[in-house]
């Protein structure tokens, strides 16, 4: 039986170690001659602050749907802030992003702002991308992690599955994940756990504990539980809206821990604000290294724009060798360059924190 690690699920790695251990899931790093010299492409652009990159995303977040039976309260998904068209991606336009772009990526992320396993085509894109020796990275709230979902996903050569569990009762855990069933993901989890121990499974398992004014008092006894089950990893996650401008204070200050140290944001003057701000001569990752497809192809630059505000073209038209360079993407690093708070969802972005 694996014994269950409490830590950050994003090691510290230092650039070395990053290179050769993927620090999501601390595998090894599917390194090939043609992702080695890309990666080194991209660093250099980014490090001379170039808005022409020479090379391409090495890792890309694929959404296989943004439908979700849930109503968390922060999610722009549950919460019906998020106005663009519900849908979920088909297998064969999943297709054509891994036959253009599978000999440059080193991961790709079948997540965004949706139940990924509510895509029934989800294990063909996963068994596809394994094809290409892509590390594959997954999140769920684990509801429909039934026992045919769990033997479809160990079957598939999934790496990492995040699943949200964030309480350690009914009562705390439905206080965010709103029509939730604390008992059934439980019972899913240790099925999932029982399963991929017996197949010898290499797939890693962690636990996100999102830490809420609810269940924060509940952290230890949620480490137990966990450990318990036999997961690889529990790890706290402290909120990172997306806009968090634009949700009622209110409604915020409820879910806001009240031990400061779980939590990226501080009250000013009644106000959020986030305790730090990246420096800005630091230029985003995202815009350089990755890039977002959603369900229906359109790109943007990253998780943060959940509408798409900043849609930069739509995959399936153009592919993404068009776009990456394009007037429009040069346009935009050079605005993140010059100044981000300027742009909406960079002055959002706590993607630099910890």
């Amino acid at each position: 039986m694996r014994k269950t690690t409490f830590r950050h699920r994003l090691l510290r790695y230092s650039i070395i170690e990053r290179f050769f251990r993927d620090p999501v899931t601390h595998k090894p790093r599917p390194h090939t001659l043609k992702r080695i010299f890309n990666i080194i492409l991209v660093f250099l652009s980014r490090k001379l602050k170039l808005s022409f990159v020479f090379g391409y995303p090495y890792n890309l977040i694929i959404e296989p749907t943004n439908v979700c039976t849930l109503n968390c309260p922060m999610c722009p998904s549950g919460n019906s802030m998020m106005k663009r068209k519900r849908g979920m991606m088909k297998f064969n336009d999943f297709k054509k992003i891994i036959d253009e772009m599978g000999g440059y990526l080193y991961q790709i992320g079948l997540m965004n702002y949706g139940e990924s396993l509510l895509n029934p085509e989800l294990y063909r894109m996963i068994k596809y991308a394994k094809t290409k020796n892509i590390t594959c990275v997954l999140s769920t709230n684990a509801l429909f992690l039934n026992e045919d979902c769990s033997l479809k996903l160990l079957r598939s050569g999934l790496d990492f599955l995040s699943v949200s569990l964030d309480g350690a009762s009914q009562e705390t855990y439905v206080k965010y994940r709103v029509k939730g069933d604390f008992q059934k993901v439980l019972e899913n989890i240790g099925y999932l756990v029982k399963k991929r121990n017996q197949l010898k499974s290499s797939l890693f398992i962690d636990i996100g504990f999102l830490v809420t004014r609810f269940n924060e008092n509940e952290i230890e006894k949620a480490k137990n539980l966990t450990a318990k089950l036999g997961v690889d990893n529990f790890s706290l996650v402290k909120f990172a809206f997306p806009d968090y401008r634009s949700i009622k204070k209110e409604v915020f200050f409820n879910f806001l821990p009240e031990n400061s140290s779980y939590s990226r944001y501080k009250i000013v003057n009644g106000k959020l604000e986030l305790k730090e701000k990246p420096e800005k001569k630091t230029p985003c990752i995202w815009a350089w290294d990755r890039a977002v497809i959603n369900w229906d192809g359109s790109l943007c630059p990253c998780c943060v724009d959940y509408d798409c505000k900043y849609n930069l073209g739509n995959y399936f038209d153009q592919g993404l060798k068009k776009i990456w360079n394009s007037e429009k993407y040069k346009s935009l690093r050079k605005k993140i360059l010059k100044d981000k708070d300027k742009i909406e969802i960079c002055y959002n972005c706590s993607a630099s924190m910890e």
